[in-house]
């Protein structure tokens, strides 16, 4: 997605922009500094970090932007993560950037109150922002930790993934890992989204709305902004967009996870197979209904696909009559004994997984298969129907499709639970 062959160092300890020398004076490497005028201030060193106040190294090689480095098994609290000559350069464009919108951003800016270092500090109409810009994996505590440190102390973080990190597979498809997902965020309770940023293109890269249909790979809009020509309040208020896909690209991807489950490496786990075939059903024979797209199921790691058979073993074929807390009970007892993978977003104060399966109850309610009763609870007024055949396949996912298609796709980028 971005062009990304500079390589990282592994060696050493976290590099900076920014230092103190012996006065107490800031010292920034940022601007414009030929490798002559870089060495020409190492000799008037030595500089400090700003935080744990050890003795930095001022490097000014022929290849690197001249920064400063921690000595190696370095203990400073900042020391996490080793910079590369791409994260580097990102800070550099972004910080220009911010100031030519006219905003007084404050590099490797330090907040004393959290003892936490952002990449780039500034405020906006009366709010602190952090910028953090990732472009080498850090842990999923460590990634929360940050976060909720920024927001217990009233600064609203923007998390911003190094556009190398991310893989495409083709124009709306991604291929996300679990250090991707960490960096969804939804915006207003209403849009899904991962931002990142290309320093050797100069472009943002806004991934929208993701639909995903298995662990890893994810349907999802995909808009890259020129940064010259992005606003700062476009950036912080994104636009929101439609669904990534027609529900027929939907099904072809559903379709064939069905068709290949009982395949070797298939998604589908042994377990769940053998659960199916002691219900006389083969996946290929899953009803169309099984395994819809909803707004909600990026907090879902298991495909929507085996998900939702579970809980049309657990649920729909096996009661008469059946409630949301039904199904709220056998939907976590399948979480407890791991046969669905939740994900968690240090980015979301809330934990809102069970939201994907009201979601898709309500789809199924539009969609005739299952009535209210007069108690609030839910009995099936329509059985699903099992294809025993491909022309039946067919038929049943064309039906789906002409009937309730764009309905399906316009709630699955919709929250439904809007506060």
């Amino acid at each position: 997605m971005c062009d990304s062959r500079i390589p990282t160092k592994k060696k050493g300890g976290r590099t900076m922009l920014t230092a103190v020398n012996s006065s107490g004076e800031v010292v920034s490497l940022f601007r414009s500094y030929t490798r002559a005028e870089a060495i020409s201030l190492k000799e008037k060193g030595p500089y400090f970090c700003r935080e744990c106040s050890e003795s930095l190294i001022l490097k000014a090689g022929i290849k690197r932007i001249p920064h400063f480095a921690h000595h190696m098994h370095s203990r400073c609290p900042e020391s996490y993560e080793n910079e590369s000559q791409y994260h580097l350069n990102g800070k550099i464009k972004l910080y220009n950037w911010l100031h030519q919108k006219g905003v007084s951003p404050v590099m490797e800016y330090y907040y004393h109150e959290i003892q936490q270092r952002a990449d780039i500090g500034f405020i906006y109409k009366e709010q602190s922002f952090a910028i953090e810009f990732q472009c080498s994996p850090i842990s999923e505590d460590l990634f929360y930790k940050r976060t909720q440190s920024y927001l217990h102390a009233g600064i609203i973080p923007i998390w911003i993934i190094g556009a190398n990190k991310i893989k495409r597979i083709d124009y709306n498809r991604m291929a996300l890992t679990s250090f991707n997902y960490l960096f969804l965020s939804l915006y207003e309770r209403k849009s899904w989204e991962i931002l990142a940023f290309c320093p050797n293109t100069m472009h943002f890269i806004l991934l929208k709305n993701p639909l995903p249909y298995s662990a890893k790979n994810t349907f999802a809009n995909l808009q890259i902004k020129p940064l010259k020509n992005l606003d700062l309040s476009t950036l912080l208020h994104l636009p929101i967009d439609s669904s990534p896909i027609s529900f027929q690209q939907w099904q072809t991807v559903i379709r064939k996870q069905k068709d290949f489950a009982a395949v070797r490496n298939s998604s589908f786990s042994k377990s769940i197979l053998y659960e199916l075939y002691d219900h006389r059903i083969s996946p290929s024979q899953l009803p169309s209904e099984i395994g819809l797209p909803v707004f909600h199921s990026p907090y879902i790691s298991t495909p929507p696909v085996q998900w939702q058979t579970f809980l049309m073993m657990d649920v729909i074929l096996k009661k008469k009559t059946f409630t949301i807390s039904d199904a709220k009970t056998s939907f976590y007892k399948r979480v407890r004994s791991k046969s669905v993978s939740l994900r968690r977003f240090p980015l979301l104060d809330e934990s809102e997984e069970f939201r994907a399966v009201e979601e898709y109850f309500n789809l199924l309610e539009h969609l005739y298969i299952i009535s209210k009763t007069d108690e609030g609870g839910y009995f099936v007024s329509n059985k699903l129907k099992f294809p025993y055949s491909q022309n039946e396949q067919v038929q049943y996912d064309q039906s789906l499709n002409k009937r309730f298609g764009k309905y399906i796709m316009k709630q699955a980028s919709q929250n439904q639970f809007d506060k």
